[in-house]
């Protein structure tokens, strides 16, 4: 009770006529409102704030040093946090990023503090999020009232479909009163979630739905990568590769051992290069595969310990506005246990350091060593994926992360292609999505068949993603006039001299073409679902 708190020595007797204790009272009128408790205030309430948070101290308030209030019976301050966020920033409009602020306890007056969001810091400016084009930027002040822990600051992130990396960007709370730290900064990382063209998977083997397989549309074409299944240098050979443990199994190469070099390809460390078939797993591509990261390089310790990662690369030559074809086969190494992560990481990088296929990292399960003891990949893993050139040189960029506690079982790669992709109308809609690929306004899937035979799609699909109506095989386009051109890219199929385009009976094939590579005028609607128009 605040009578037992109240710090005077003796508040019993009578009341006088003012409301007072006699003994508490100057005189018993209502002159002196503040009794003799005025004279002993400076000592009787005096008390301490240790933690400046204005919440007096409860468990050593002087004189008397017991519990004046309640609310404060912790003497340090309330800590004050940001929470960090990633998330992917969307293909168009705003995506709003969630700041959590979160106090760990109540405080008897609340807390005030300033807010802004500054550009990432990264040292690869590429990583960086920059305000205007990747988030609106924000200045402000907030208050904490005395009775929330929570409260959420909301940056709105701008979506796009440009290539990047992962971009960062910082929000900064300054000016804090009232908790434990004057400043705190978070990070917000904006997940780039868009790839140079977002079609292509390999369980589907036709995108268009037109009955012609993707592999005869995508036409035949070099692979542009050099020595890409690492065949051309005999990795068992001593005089080839000295220095580096050369054996039966294989190669060491890199910084650690030798300056030896695997052919067309560079690295930055360690790589080795394995043998099928003695101690190591098989490969369908030759007899010799790489693993991505031979041993870890590691520069001092503690603190300053620095990791240094392999990245093995290679540049190729393409052309600016073509579609290409980019796959390869991976997966654990030979030093993998069982259960342990495989982390493998690719992009492809234009001339001017932009990314035109994501930073994308992949991740598997290893086996470890099979019934047959072969250790390394017994289980390859394809990726597939498809970008558009933005410049002469592209650069392909491959690198592998151990699991935690080991420095050399990285990943292994096989079979590197990049392959141009047939876009015989040059509309930009390649051939395996374009439904007209010669742009005559006659449908690919009527081009591919006769007359007489026609047979129309049925609109559905088997488990490899080609339409039911052509006996679970495909279709074989027809090529009319035999000089070795389907009929579905040959503008004058029968090669009378008259193009197909004017021959096909259709009177309006002009206008704007569909994302489906078909005349808008000729289409039924402008997708996958109407593949004859």
């Amino acid at each position: 009770p605040d009578i037992d708190e109240s710090g005077l020595a003796n508040h019993s007797g009578d009341i006088g006529e003012n409301g007072l204790y006699n003994t508490l009272e100057l005189s018993d009128d209502y002159n002196n409102t503040q009794g003799k408790a005025y004279d002993k205030i400076n000592s009787i309430f005096k008390l301490i704030d240790s933690d400046n948070d204005t919440l007096y101290n409860g468990s050593n308030a002087s004189p008397m040093g017991i519990d004046f209030d309640y609310r404060d019976n912790n003497n340090s301050k309330p800590i004050f946090t940001i929470s960090d966020i990633s998330k992917k920033e969307g293909d168009s409009g705003v995506t709003n990023f969630e700041f959590k602020v979160s106090i760990n306890r109540t405080t008897g007056h609340g807390i005030t503090f300033k807010y802004k969001t500054l550009n990432g810091n990264s040292s690869n400016n590429l990583e960086n999020a920059i305000s205007g084009s990747d988030y609106t930027s924000v200045n402000e002040d907030i208050n904490i009232t005395r009775d929330i822990t929570t409260k959420t600051i909301t940056i709105p992130v701008i979506g796009d479909t440009d290539i990047e990396d992962d971009e960062k960007f910082l929000l900064k709370a300054f000016n804090i009163n009232g908790a434990d730290r004057s400043s705190f900064v978070a990070t917000g990382i904006i997940i780039n979630d868009d790839s140079a063209i977002s079609w292509g998977t390999p369980t589907d083997l036709d995108e268009d739905n037109d009955g012609i397989l993707d592999e005869i549309e995508f036409g035949d074409y070099p692979n542009l990568v050099q020595n890409p299944s690492f065949e051309i240098d005999d990795c068992m050979d001593t005089t080839r590769f000295p220095n580096a443990f050369t054996g039966r199994d294989g190669t060491f190469v890199g910084n650690d051992y030798n300056n030896n070099q695997i052919a067309n390809w560079n690295y930055t460390s360690n790589i080795d290069c394995w043998v099928e078939g003695h101690s190591f797993a098989l490969t369908d591509y030759g007899t010799q595969y790489i693993d991505l990261q031979g041993n870890l390089k590691v520069y001092g310790s503690g603190s300053e310990k620095i990791v240094e990662q392999n990245h093995l690369t290679q540049t190729i030559t393409t052309v600016p506005g073509k579609t290409y074809r980019f796959s390869f086969w991976w997966g654990e190494d030979v030093g993998h246990k069982v259960g342990e992560p495989i982390i493998f990481t690719m992009k492809v990088i234009d001339a001017t350091n932009n990314t035109m296929l994501s930073n994308e990292t992949l991740r598997e399960t290893a086996e470890g060593r099979d019934t047959s003891t072969y250790a390394g990949p017994n289980t390859w893993y394809n990726y597939e994926a498809f970008f558009v050139a933005t410049s002469t040189q592209t650069k392909l960029d491959f690198s592998a992360t151990p699991p935690a506690g080991n420095l050399s079982a990285g990943a292994d790669i096989d079979m590197v292609s990049v392959k141009e992709v047939a876009d015989h109308d040059e509309d930009g809609v390649p051939d395996f999505l374009d439904l007209d690929s010669d742009n005559d306004g006659i449908p690919d899937n009527i081009e591919a068949q006769t007359t007489q035979d026609y047979i129309p799609p049925s609109g559905v699909e088997d488990d490899r993603g080609v339409d039911t109506a052509y006996n679970g095989v495909s279709l074989t386009p027809v090529d009319t006039d035999s000089d070795g051109v389907p009929d579905f890219i040959d503008t004058d199929s029968d090669n009378d001299g008259t193009p197909d385009i004017d021959e096909s009976g259709l009177a309006n094939h002009s206008g704007d073409i569909g994302e489906n590579g078909l005349y808008n005028t000729l289409e039924l609607s402008d997708d996958y679902n109407n593949t004859q128009g």
